[in-house]
């Protein structure tokens, strides 16, 4: 099971997310679930990167299913 956590301050603005775990639909390398899980988190890097001007790092764990 995918598992999505958003992480936030105490004022309530958001300071990160982390994703972990495989989506479970079909056989590694064939789950069209967890691509599309994976284009949108990788889609949502990009955007943070692009369109602020926030400071951020990016841990991923292959193996593990884990960004």
């Amino acid at each position: 099971m995918t598992k999505i956590t958003f992480y936030q301050n105490q004022k309530g603005q958001f300071t990160g997310f982390e994703l972990s775990g495989h989506a479970g639909y079909a056989q590694a390398g064939a789950d069209i679930v967890c691509a599309a899980i994976s284009a949108l988190t990788i889609n949502t890097i990009n955007s943070l990167e692009e369109f602020t001007n926030d400071s951020f790092t990016v841990d991923a764990d292959e193996d593990n299913a884990c960004i």
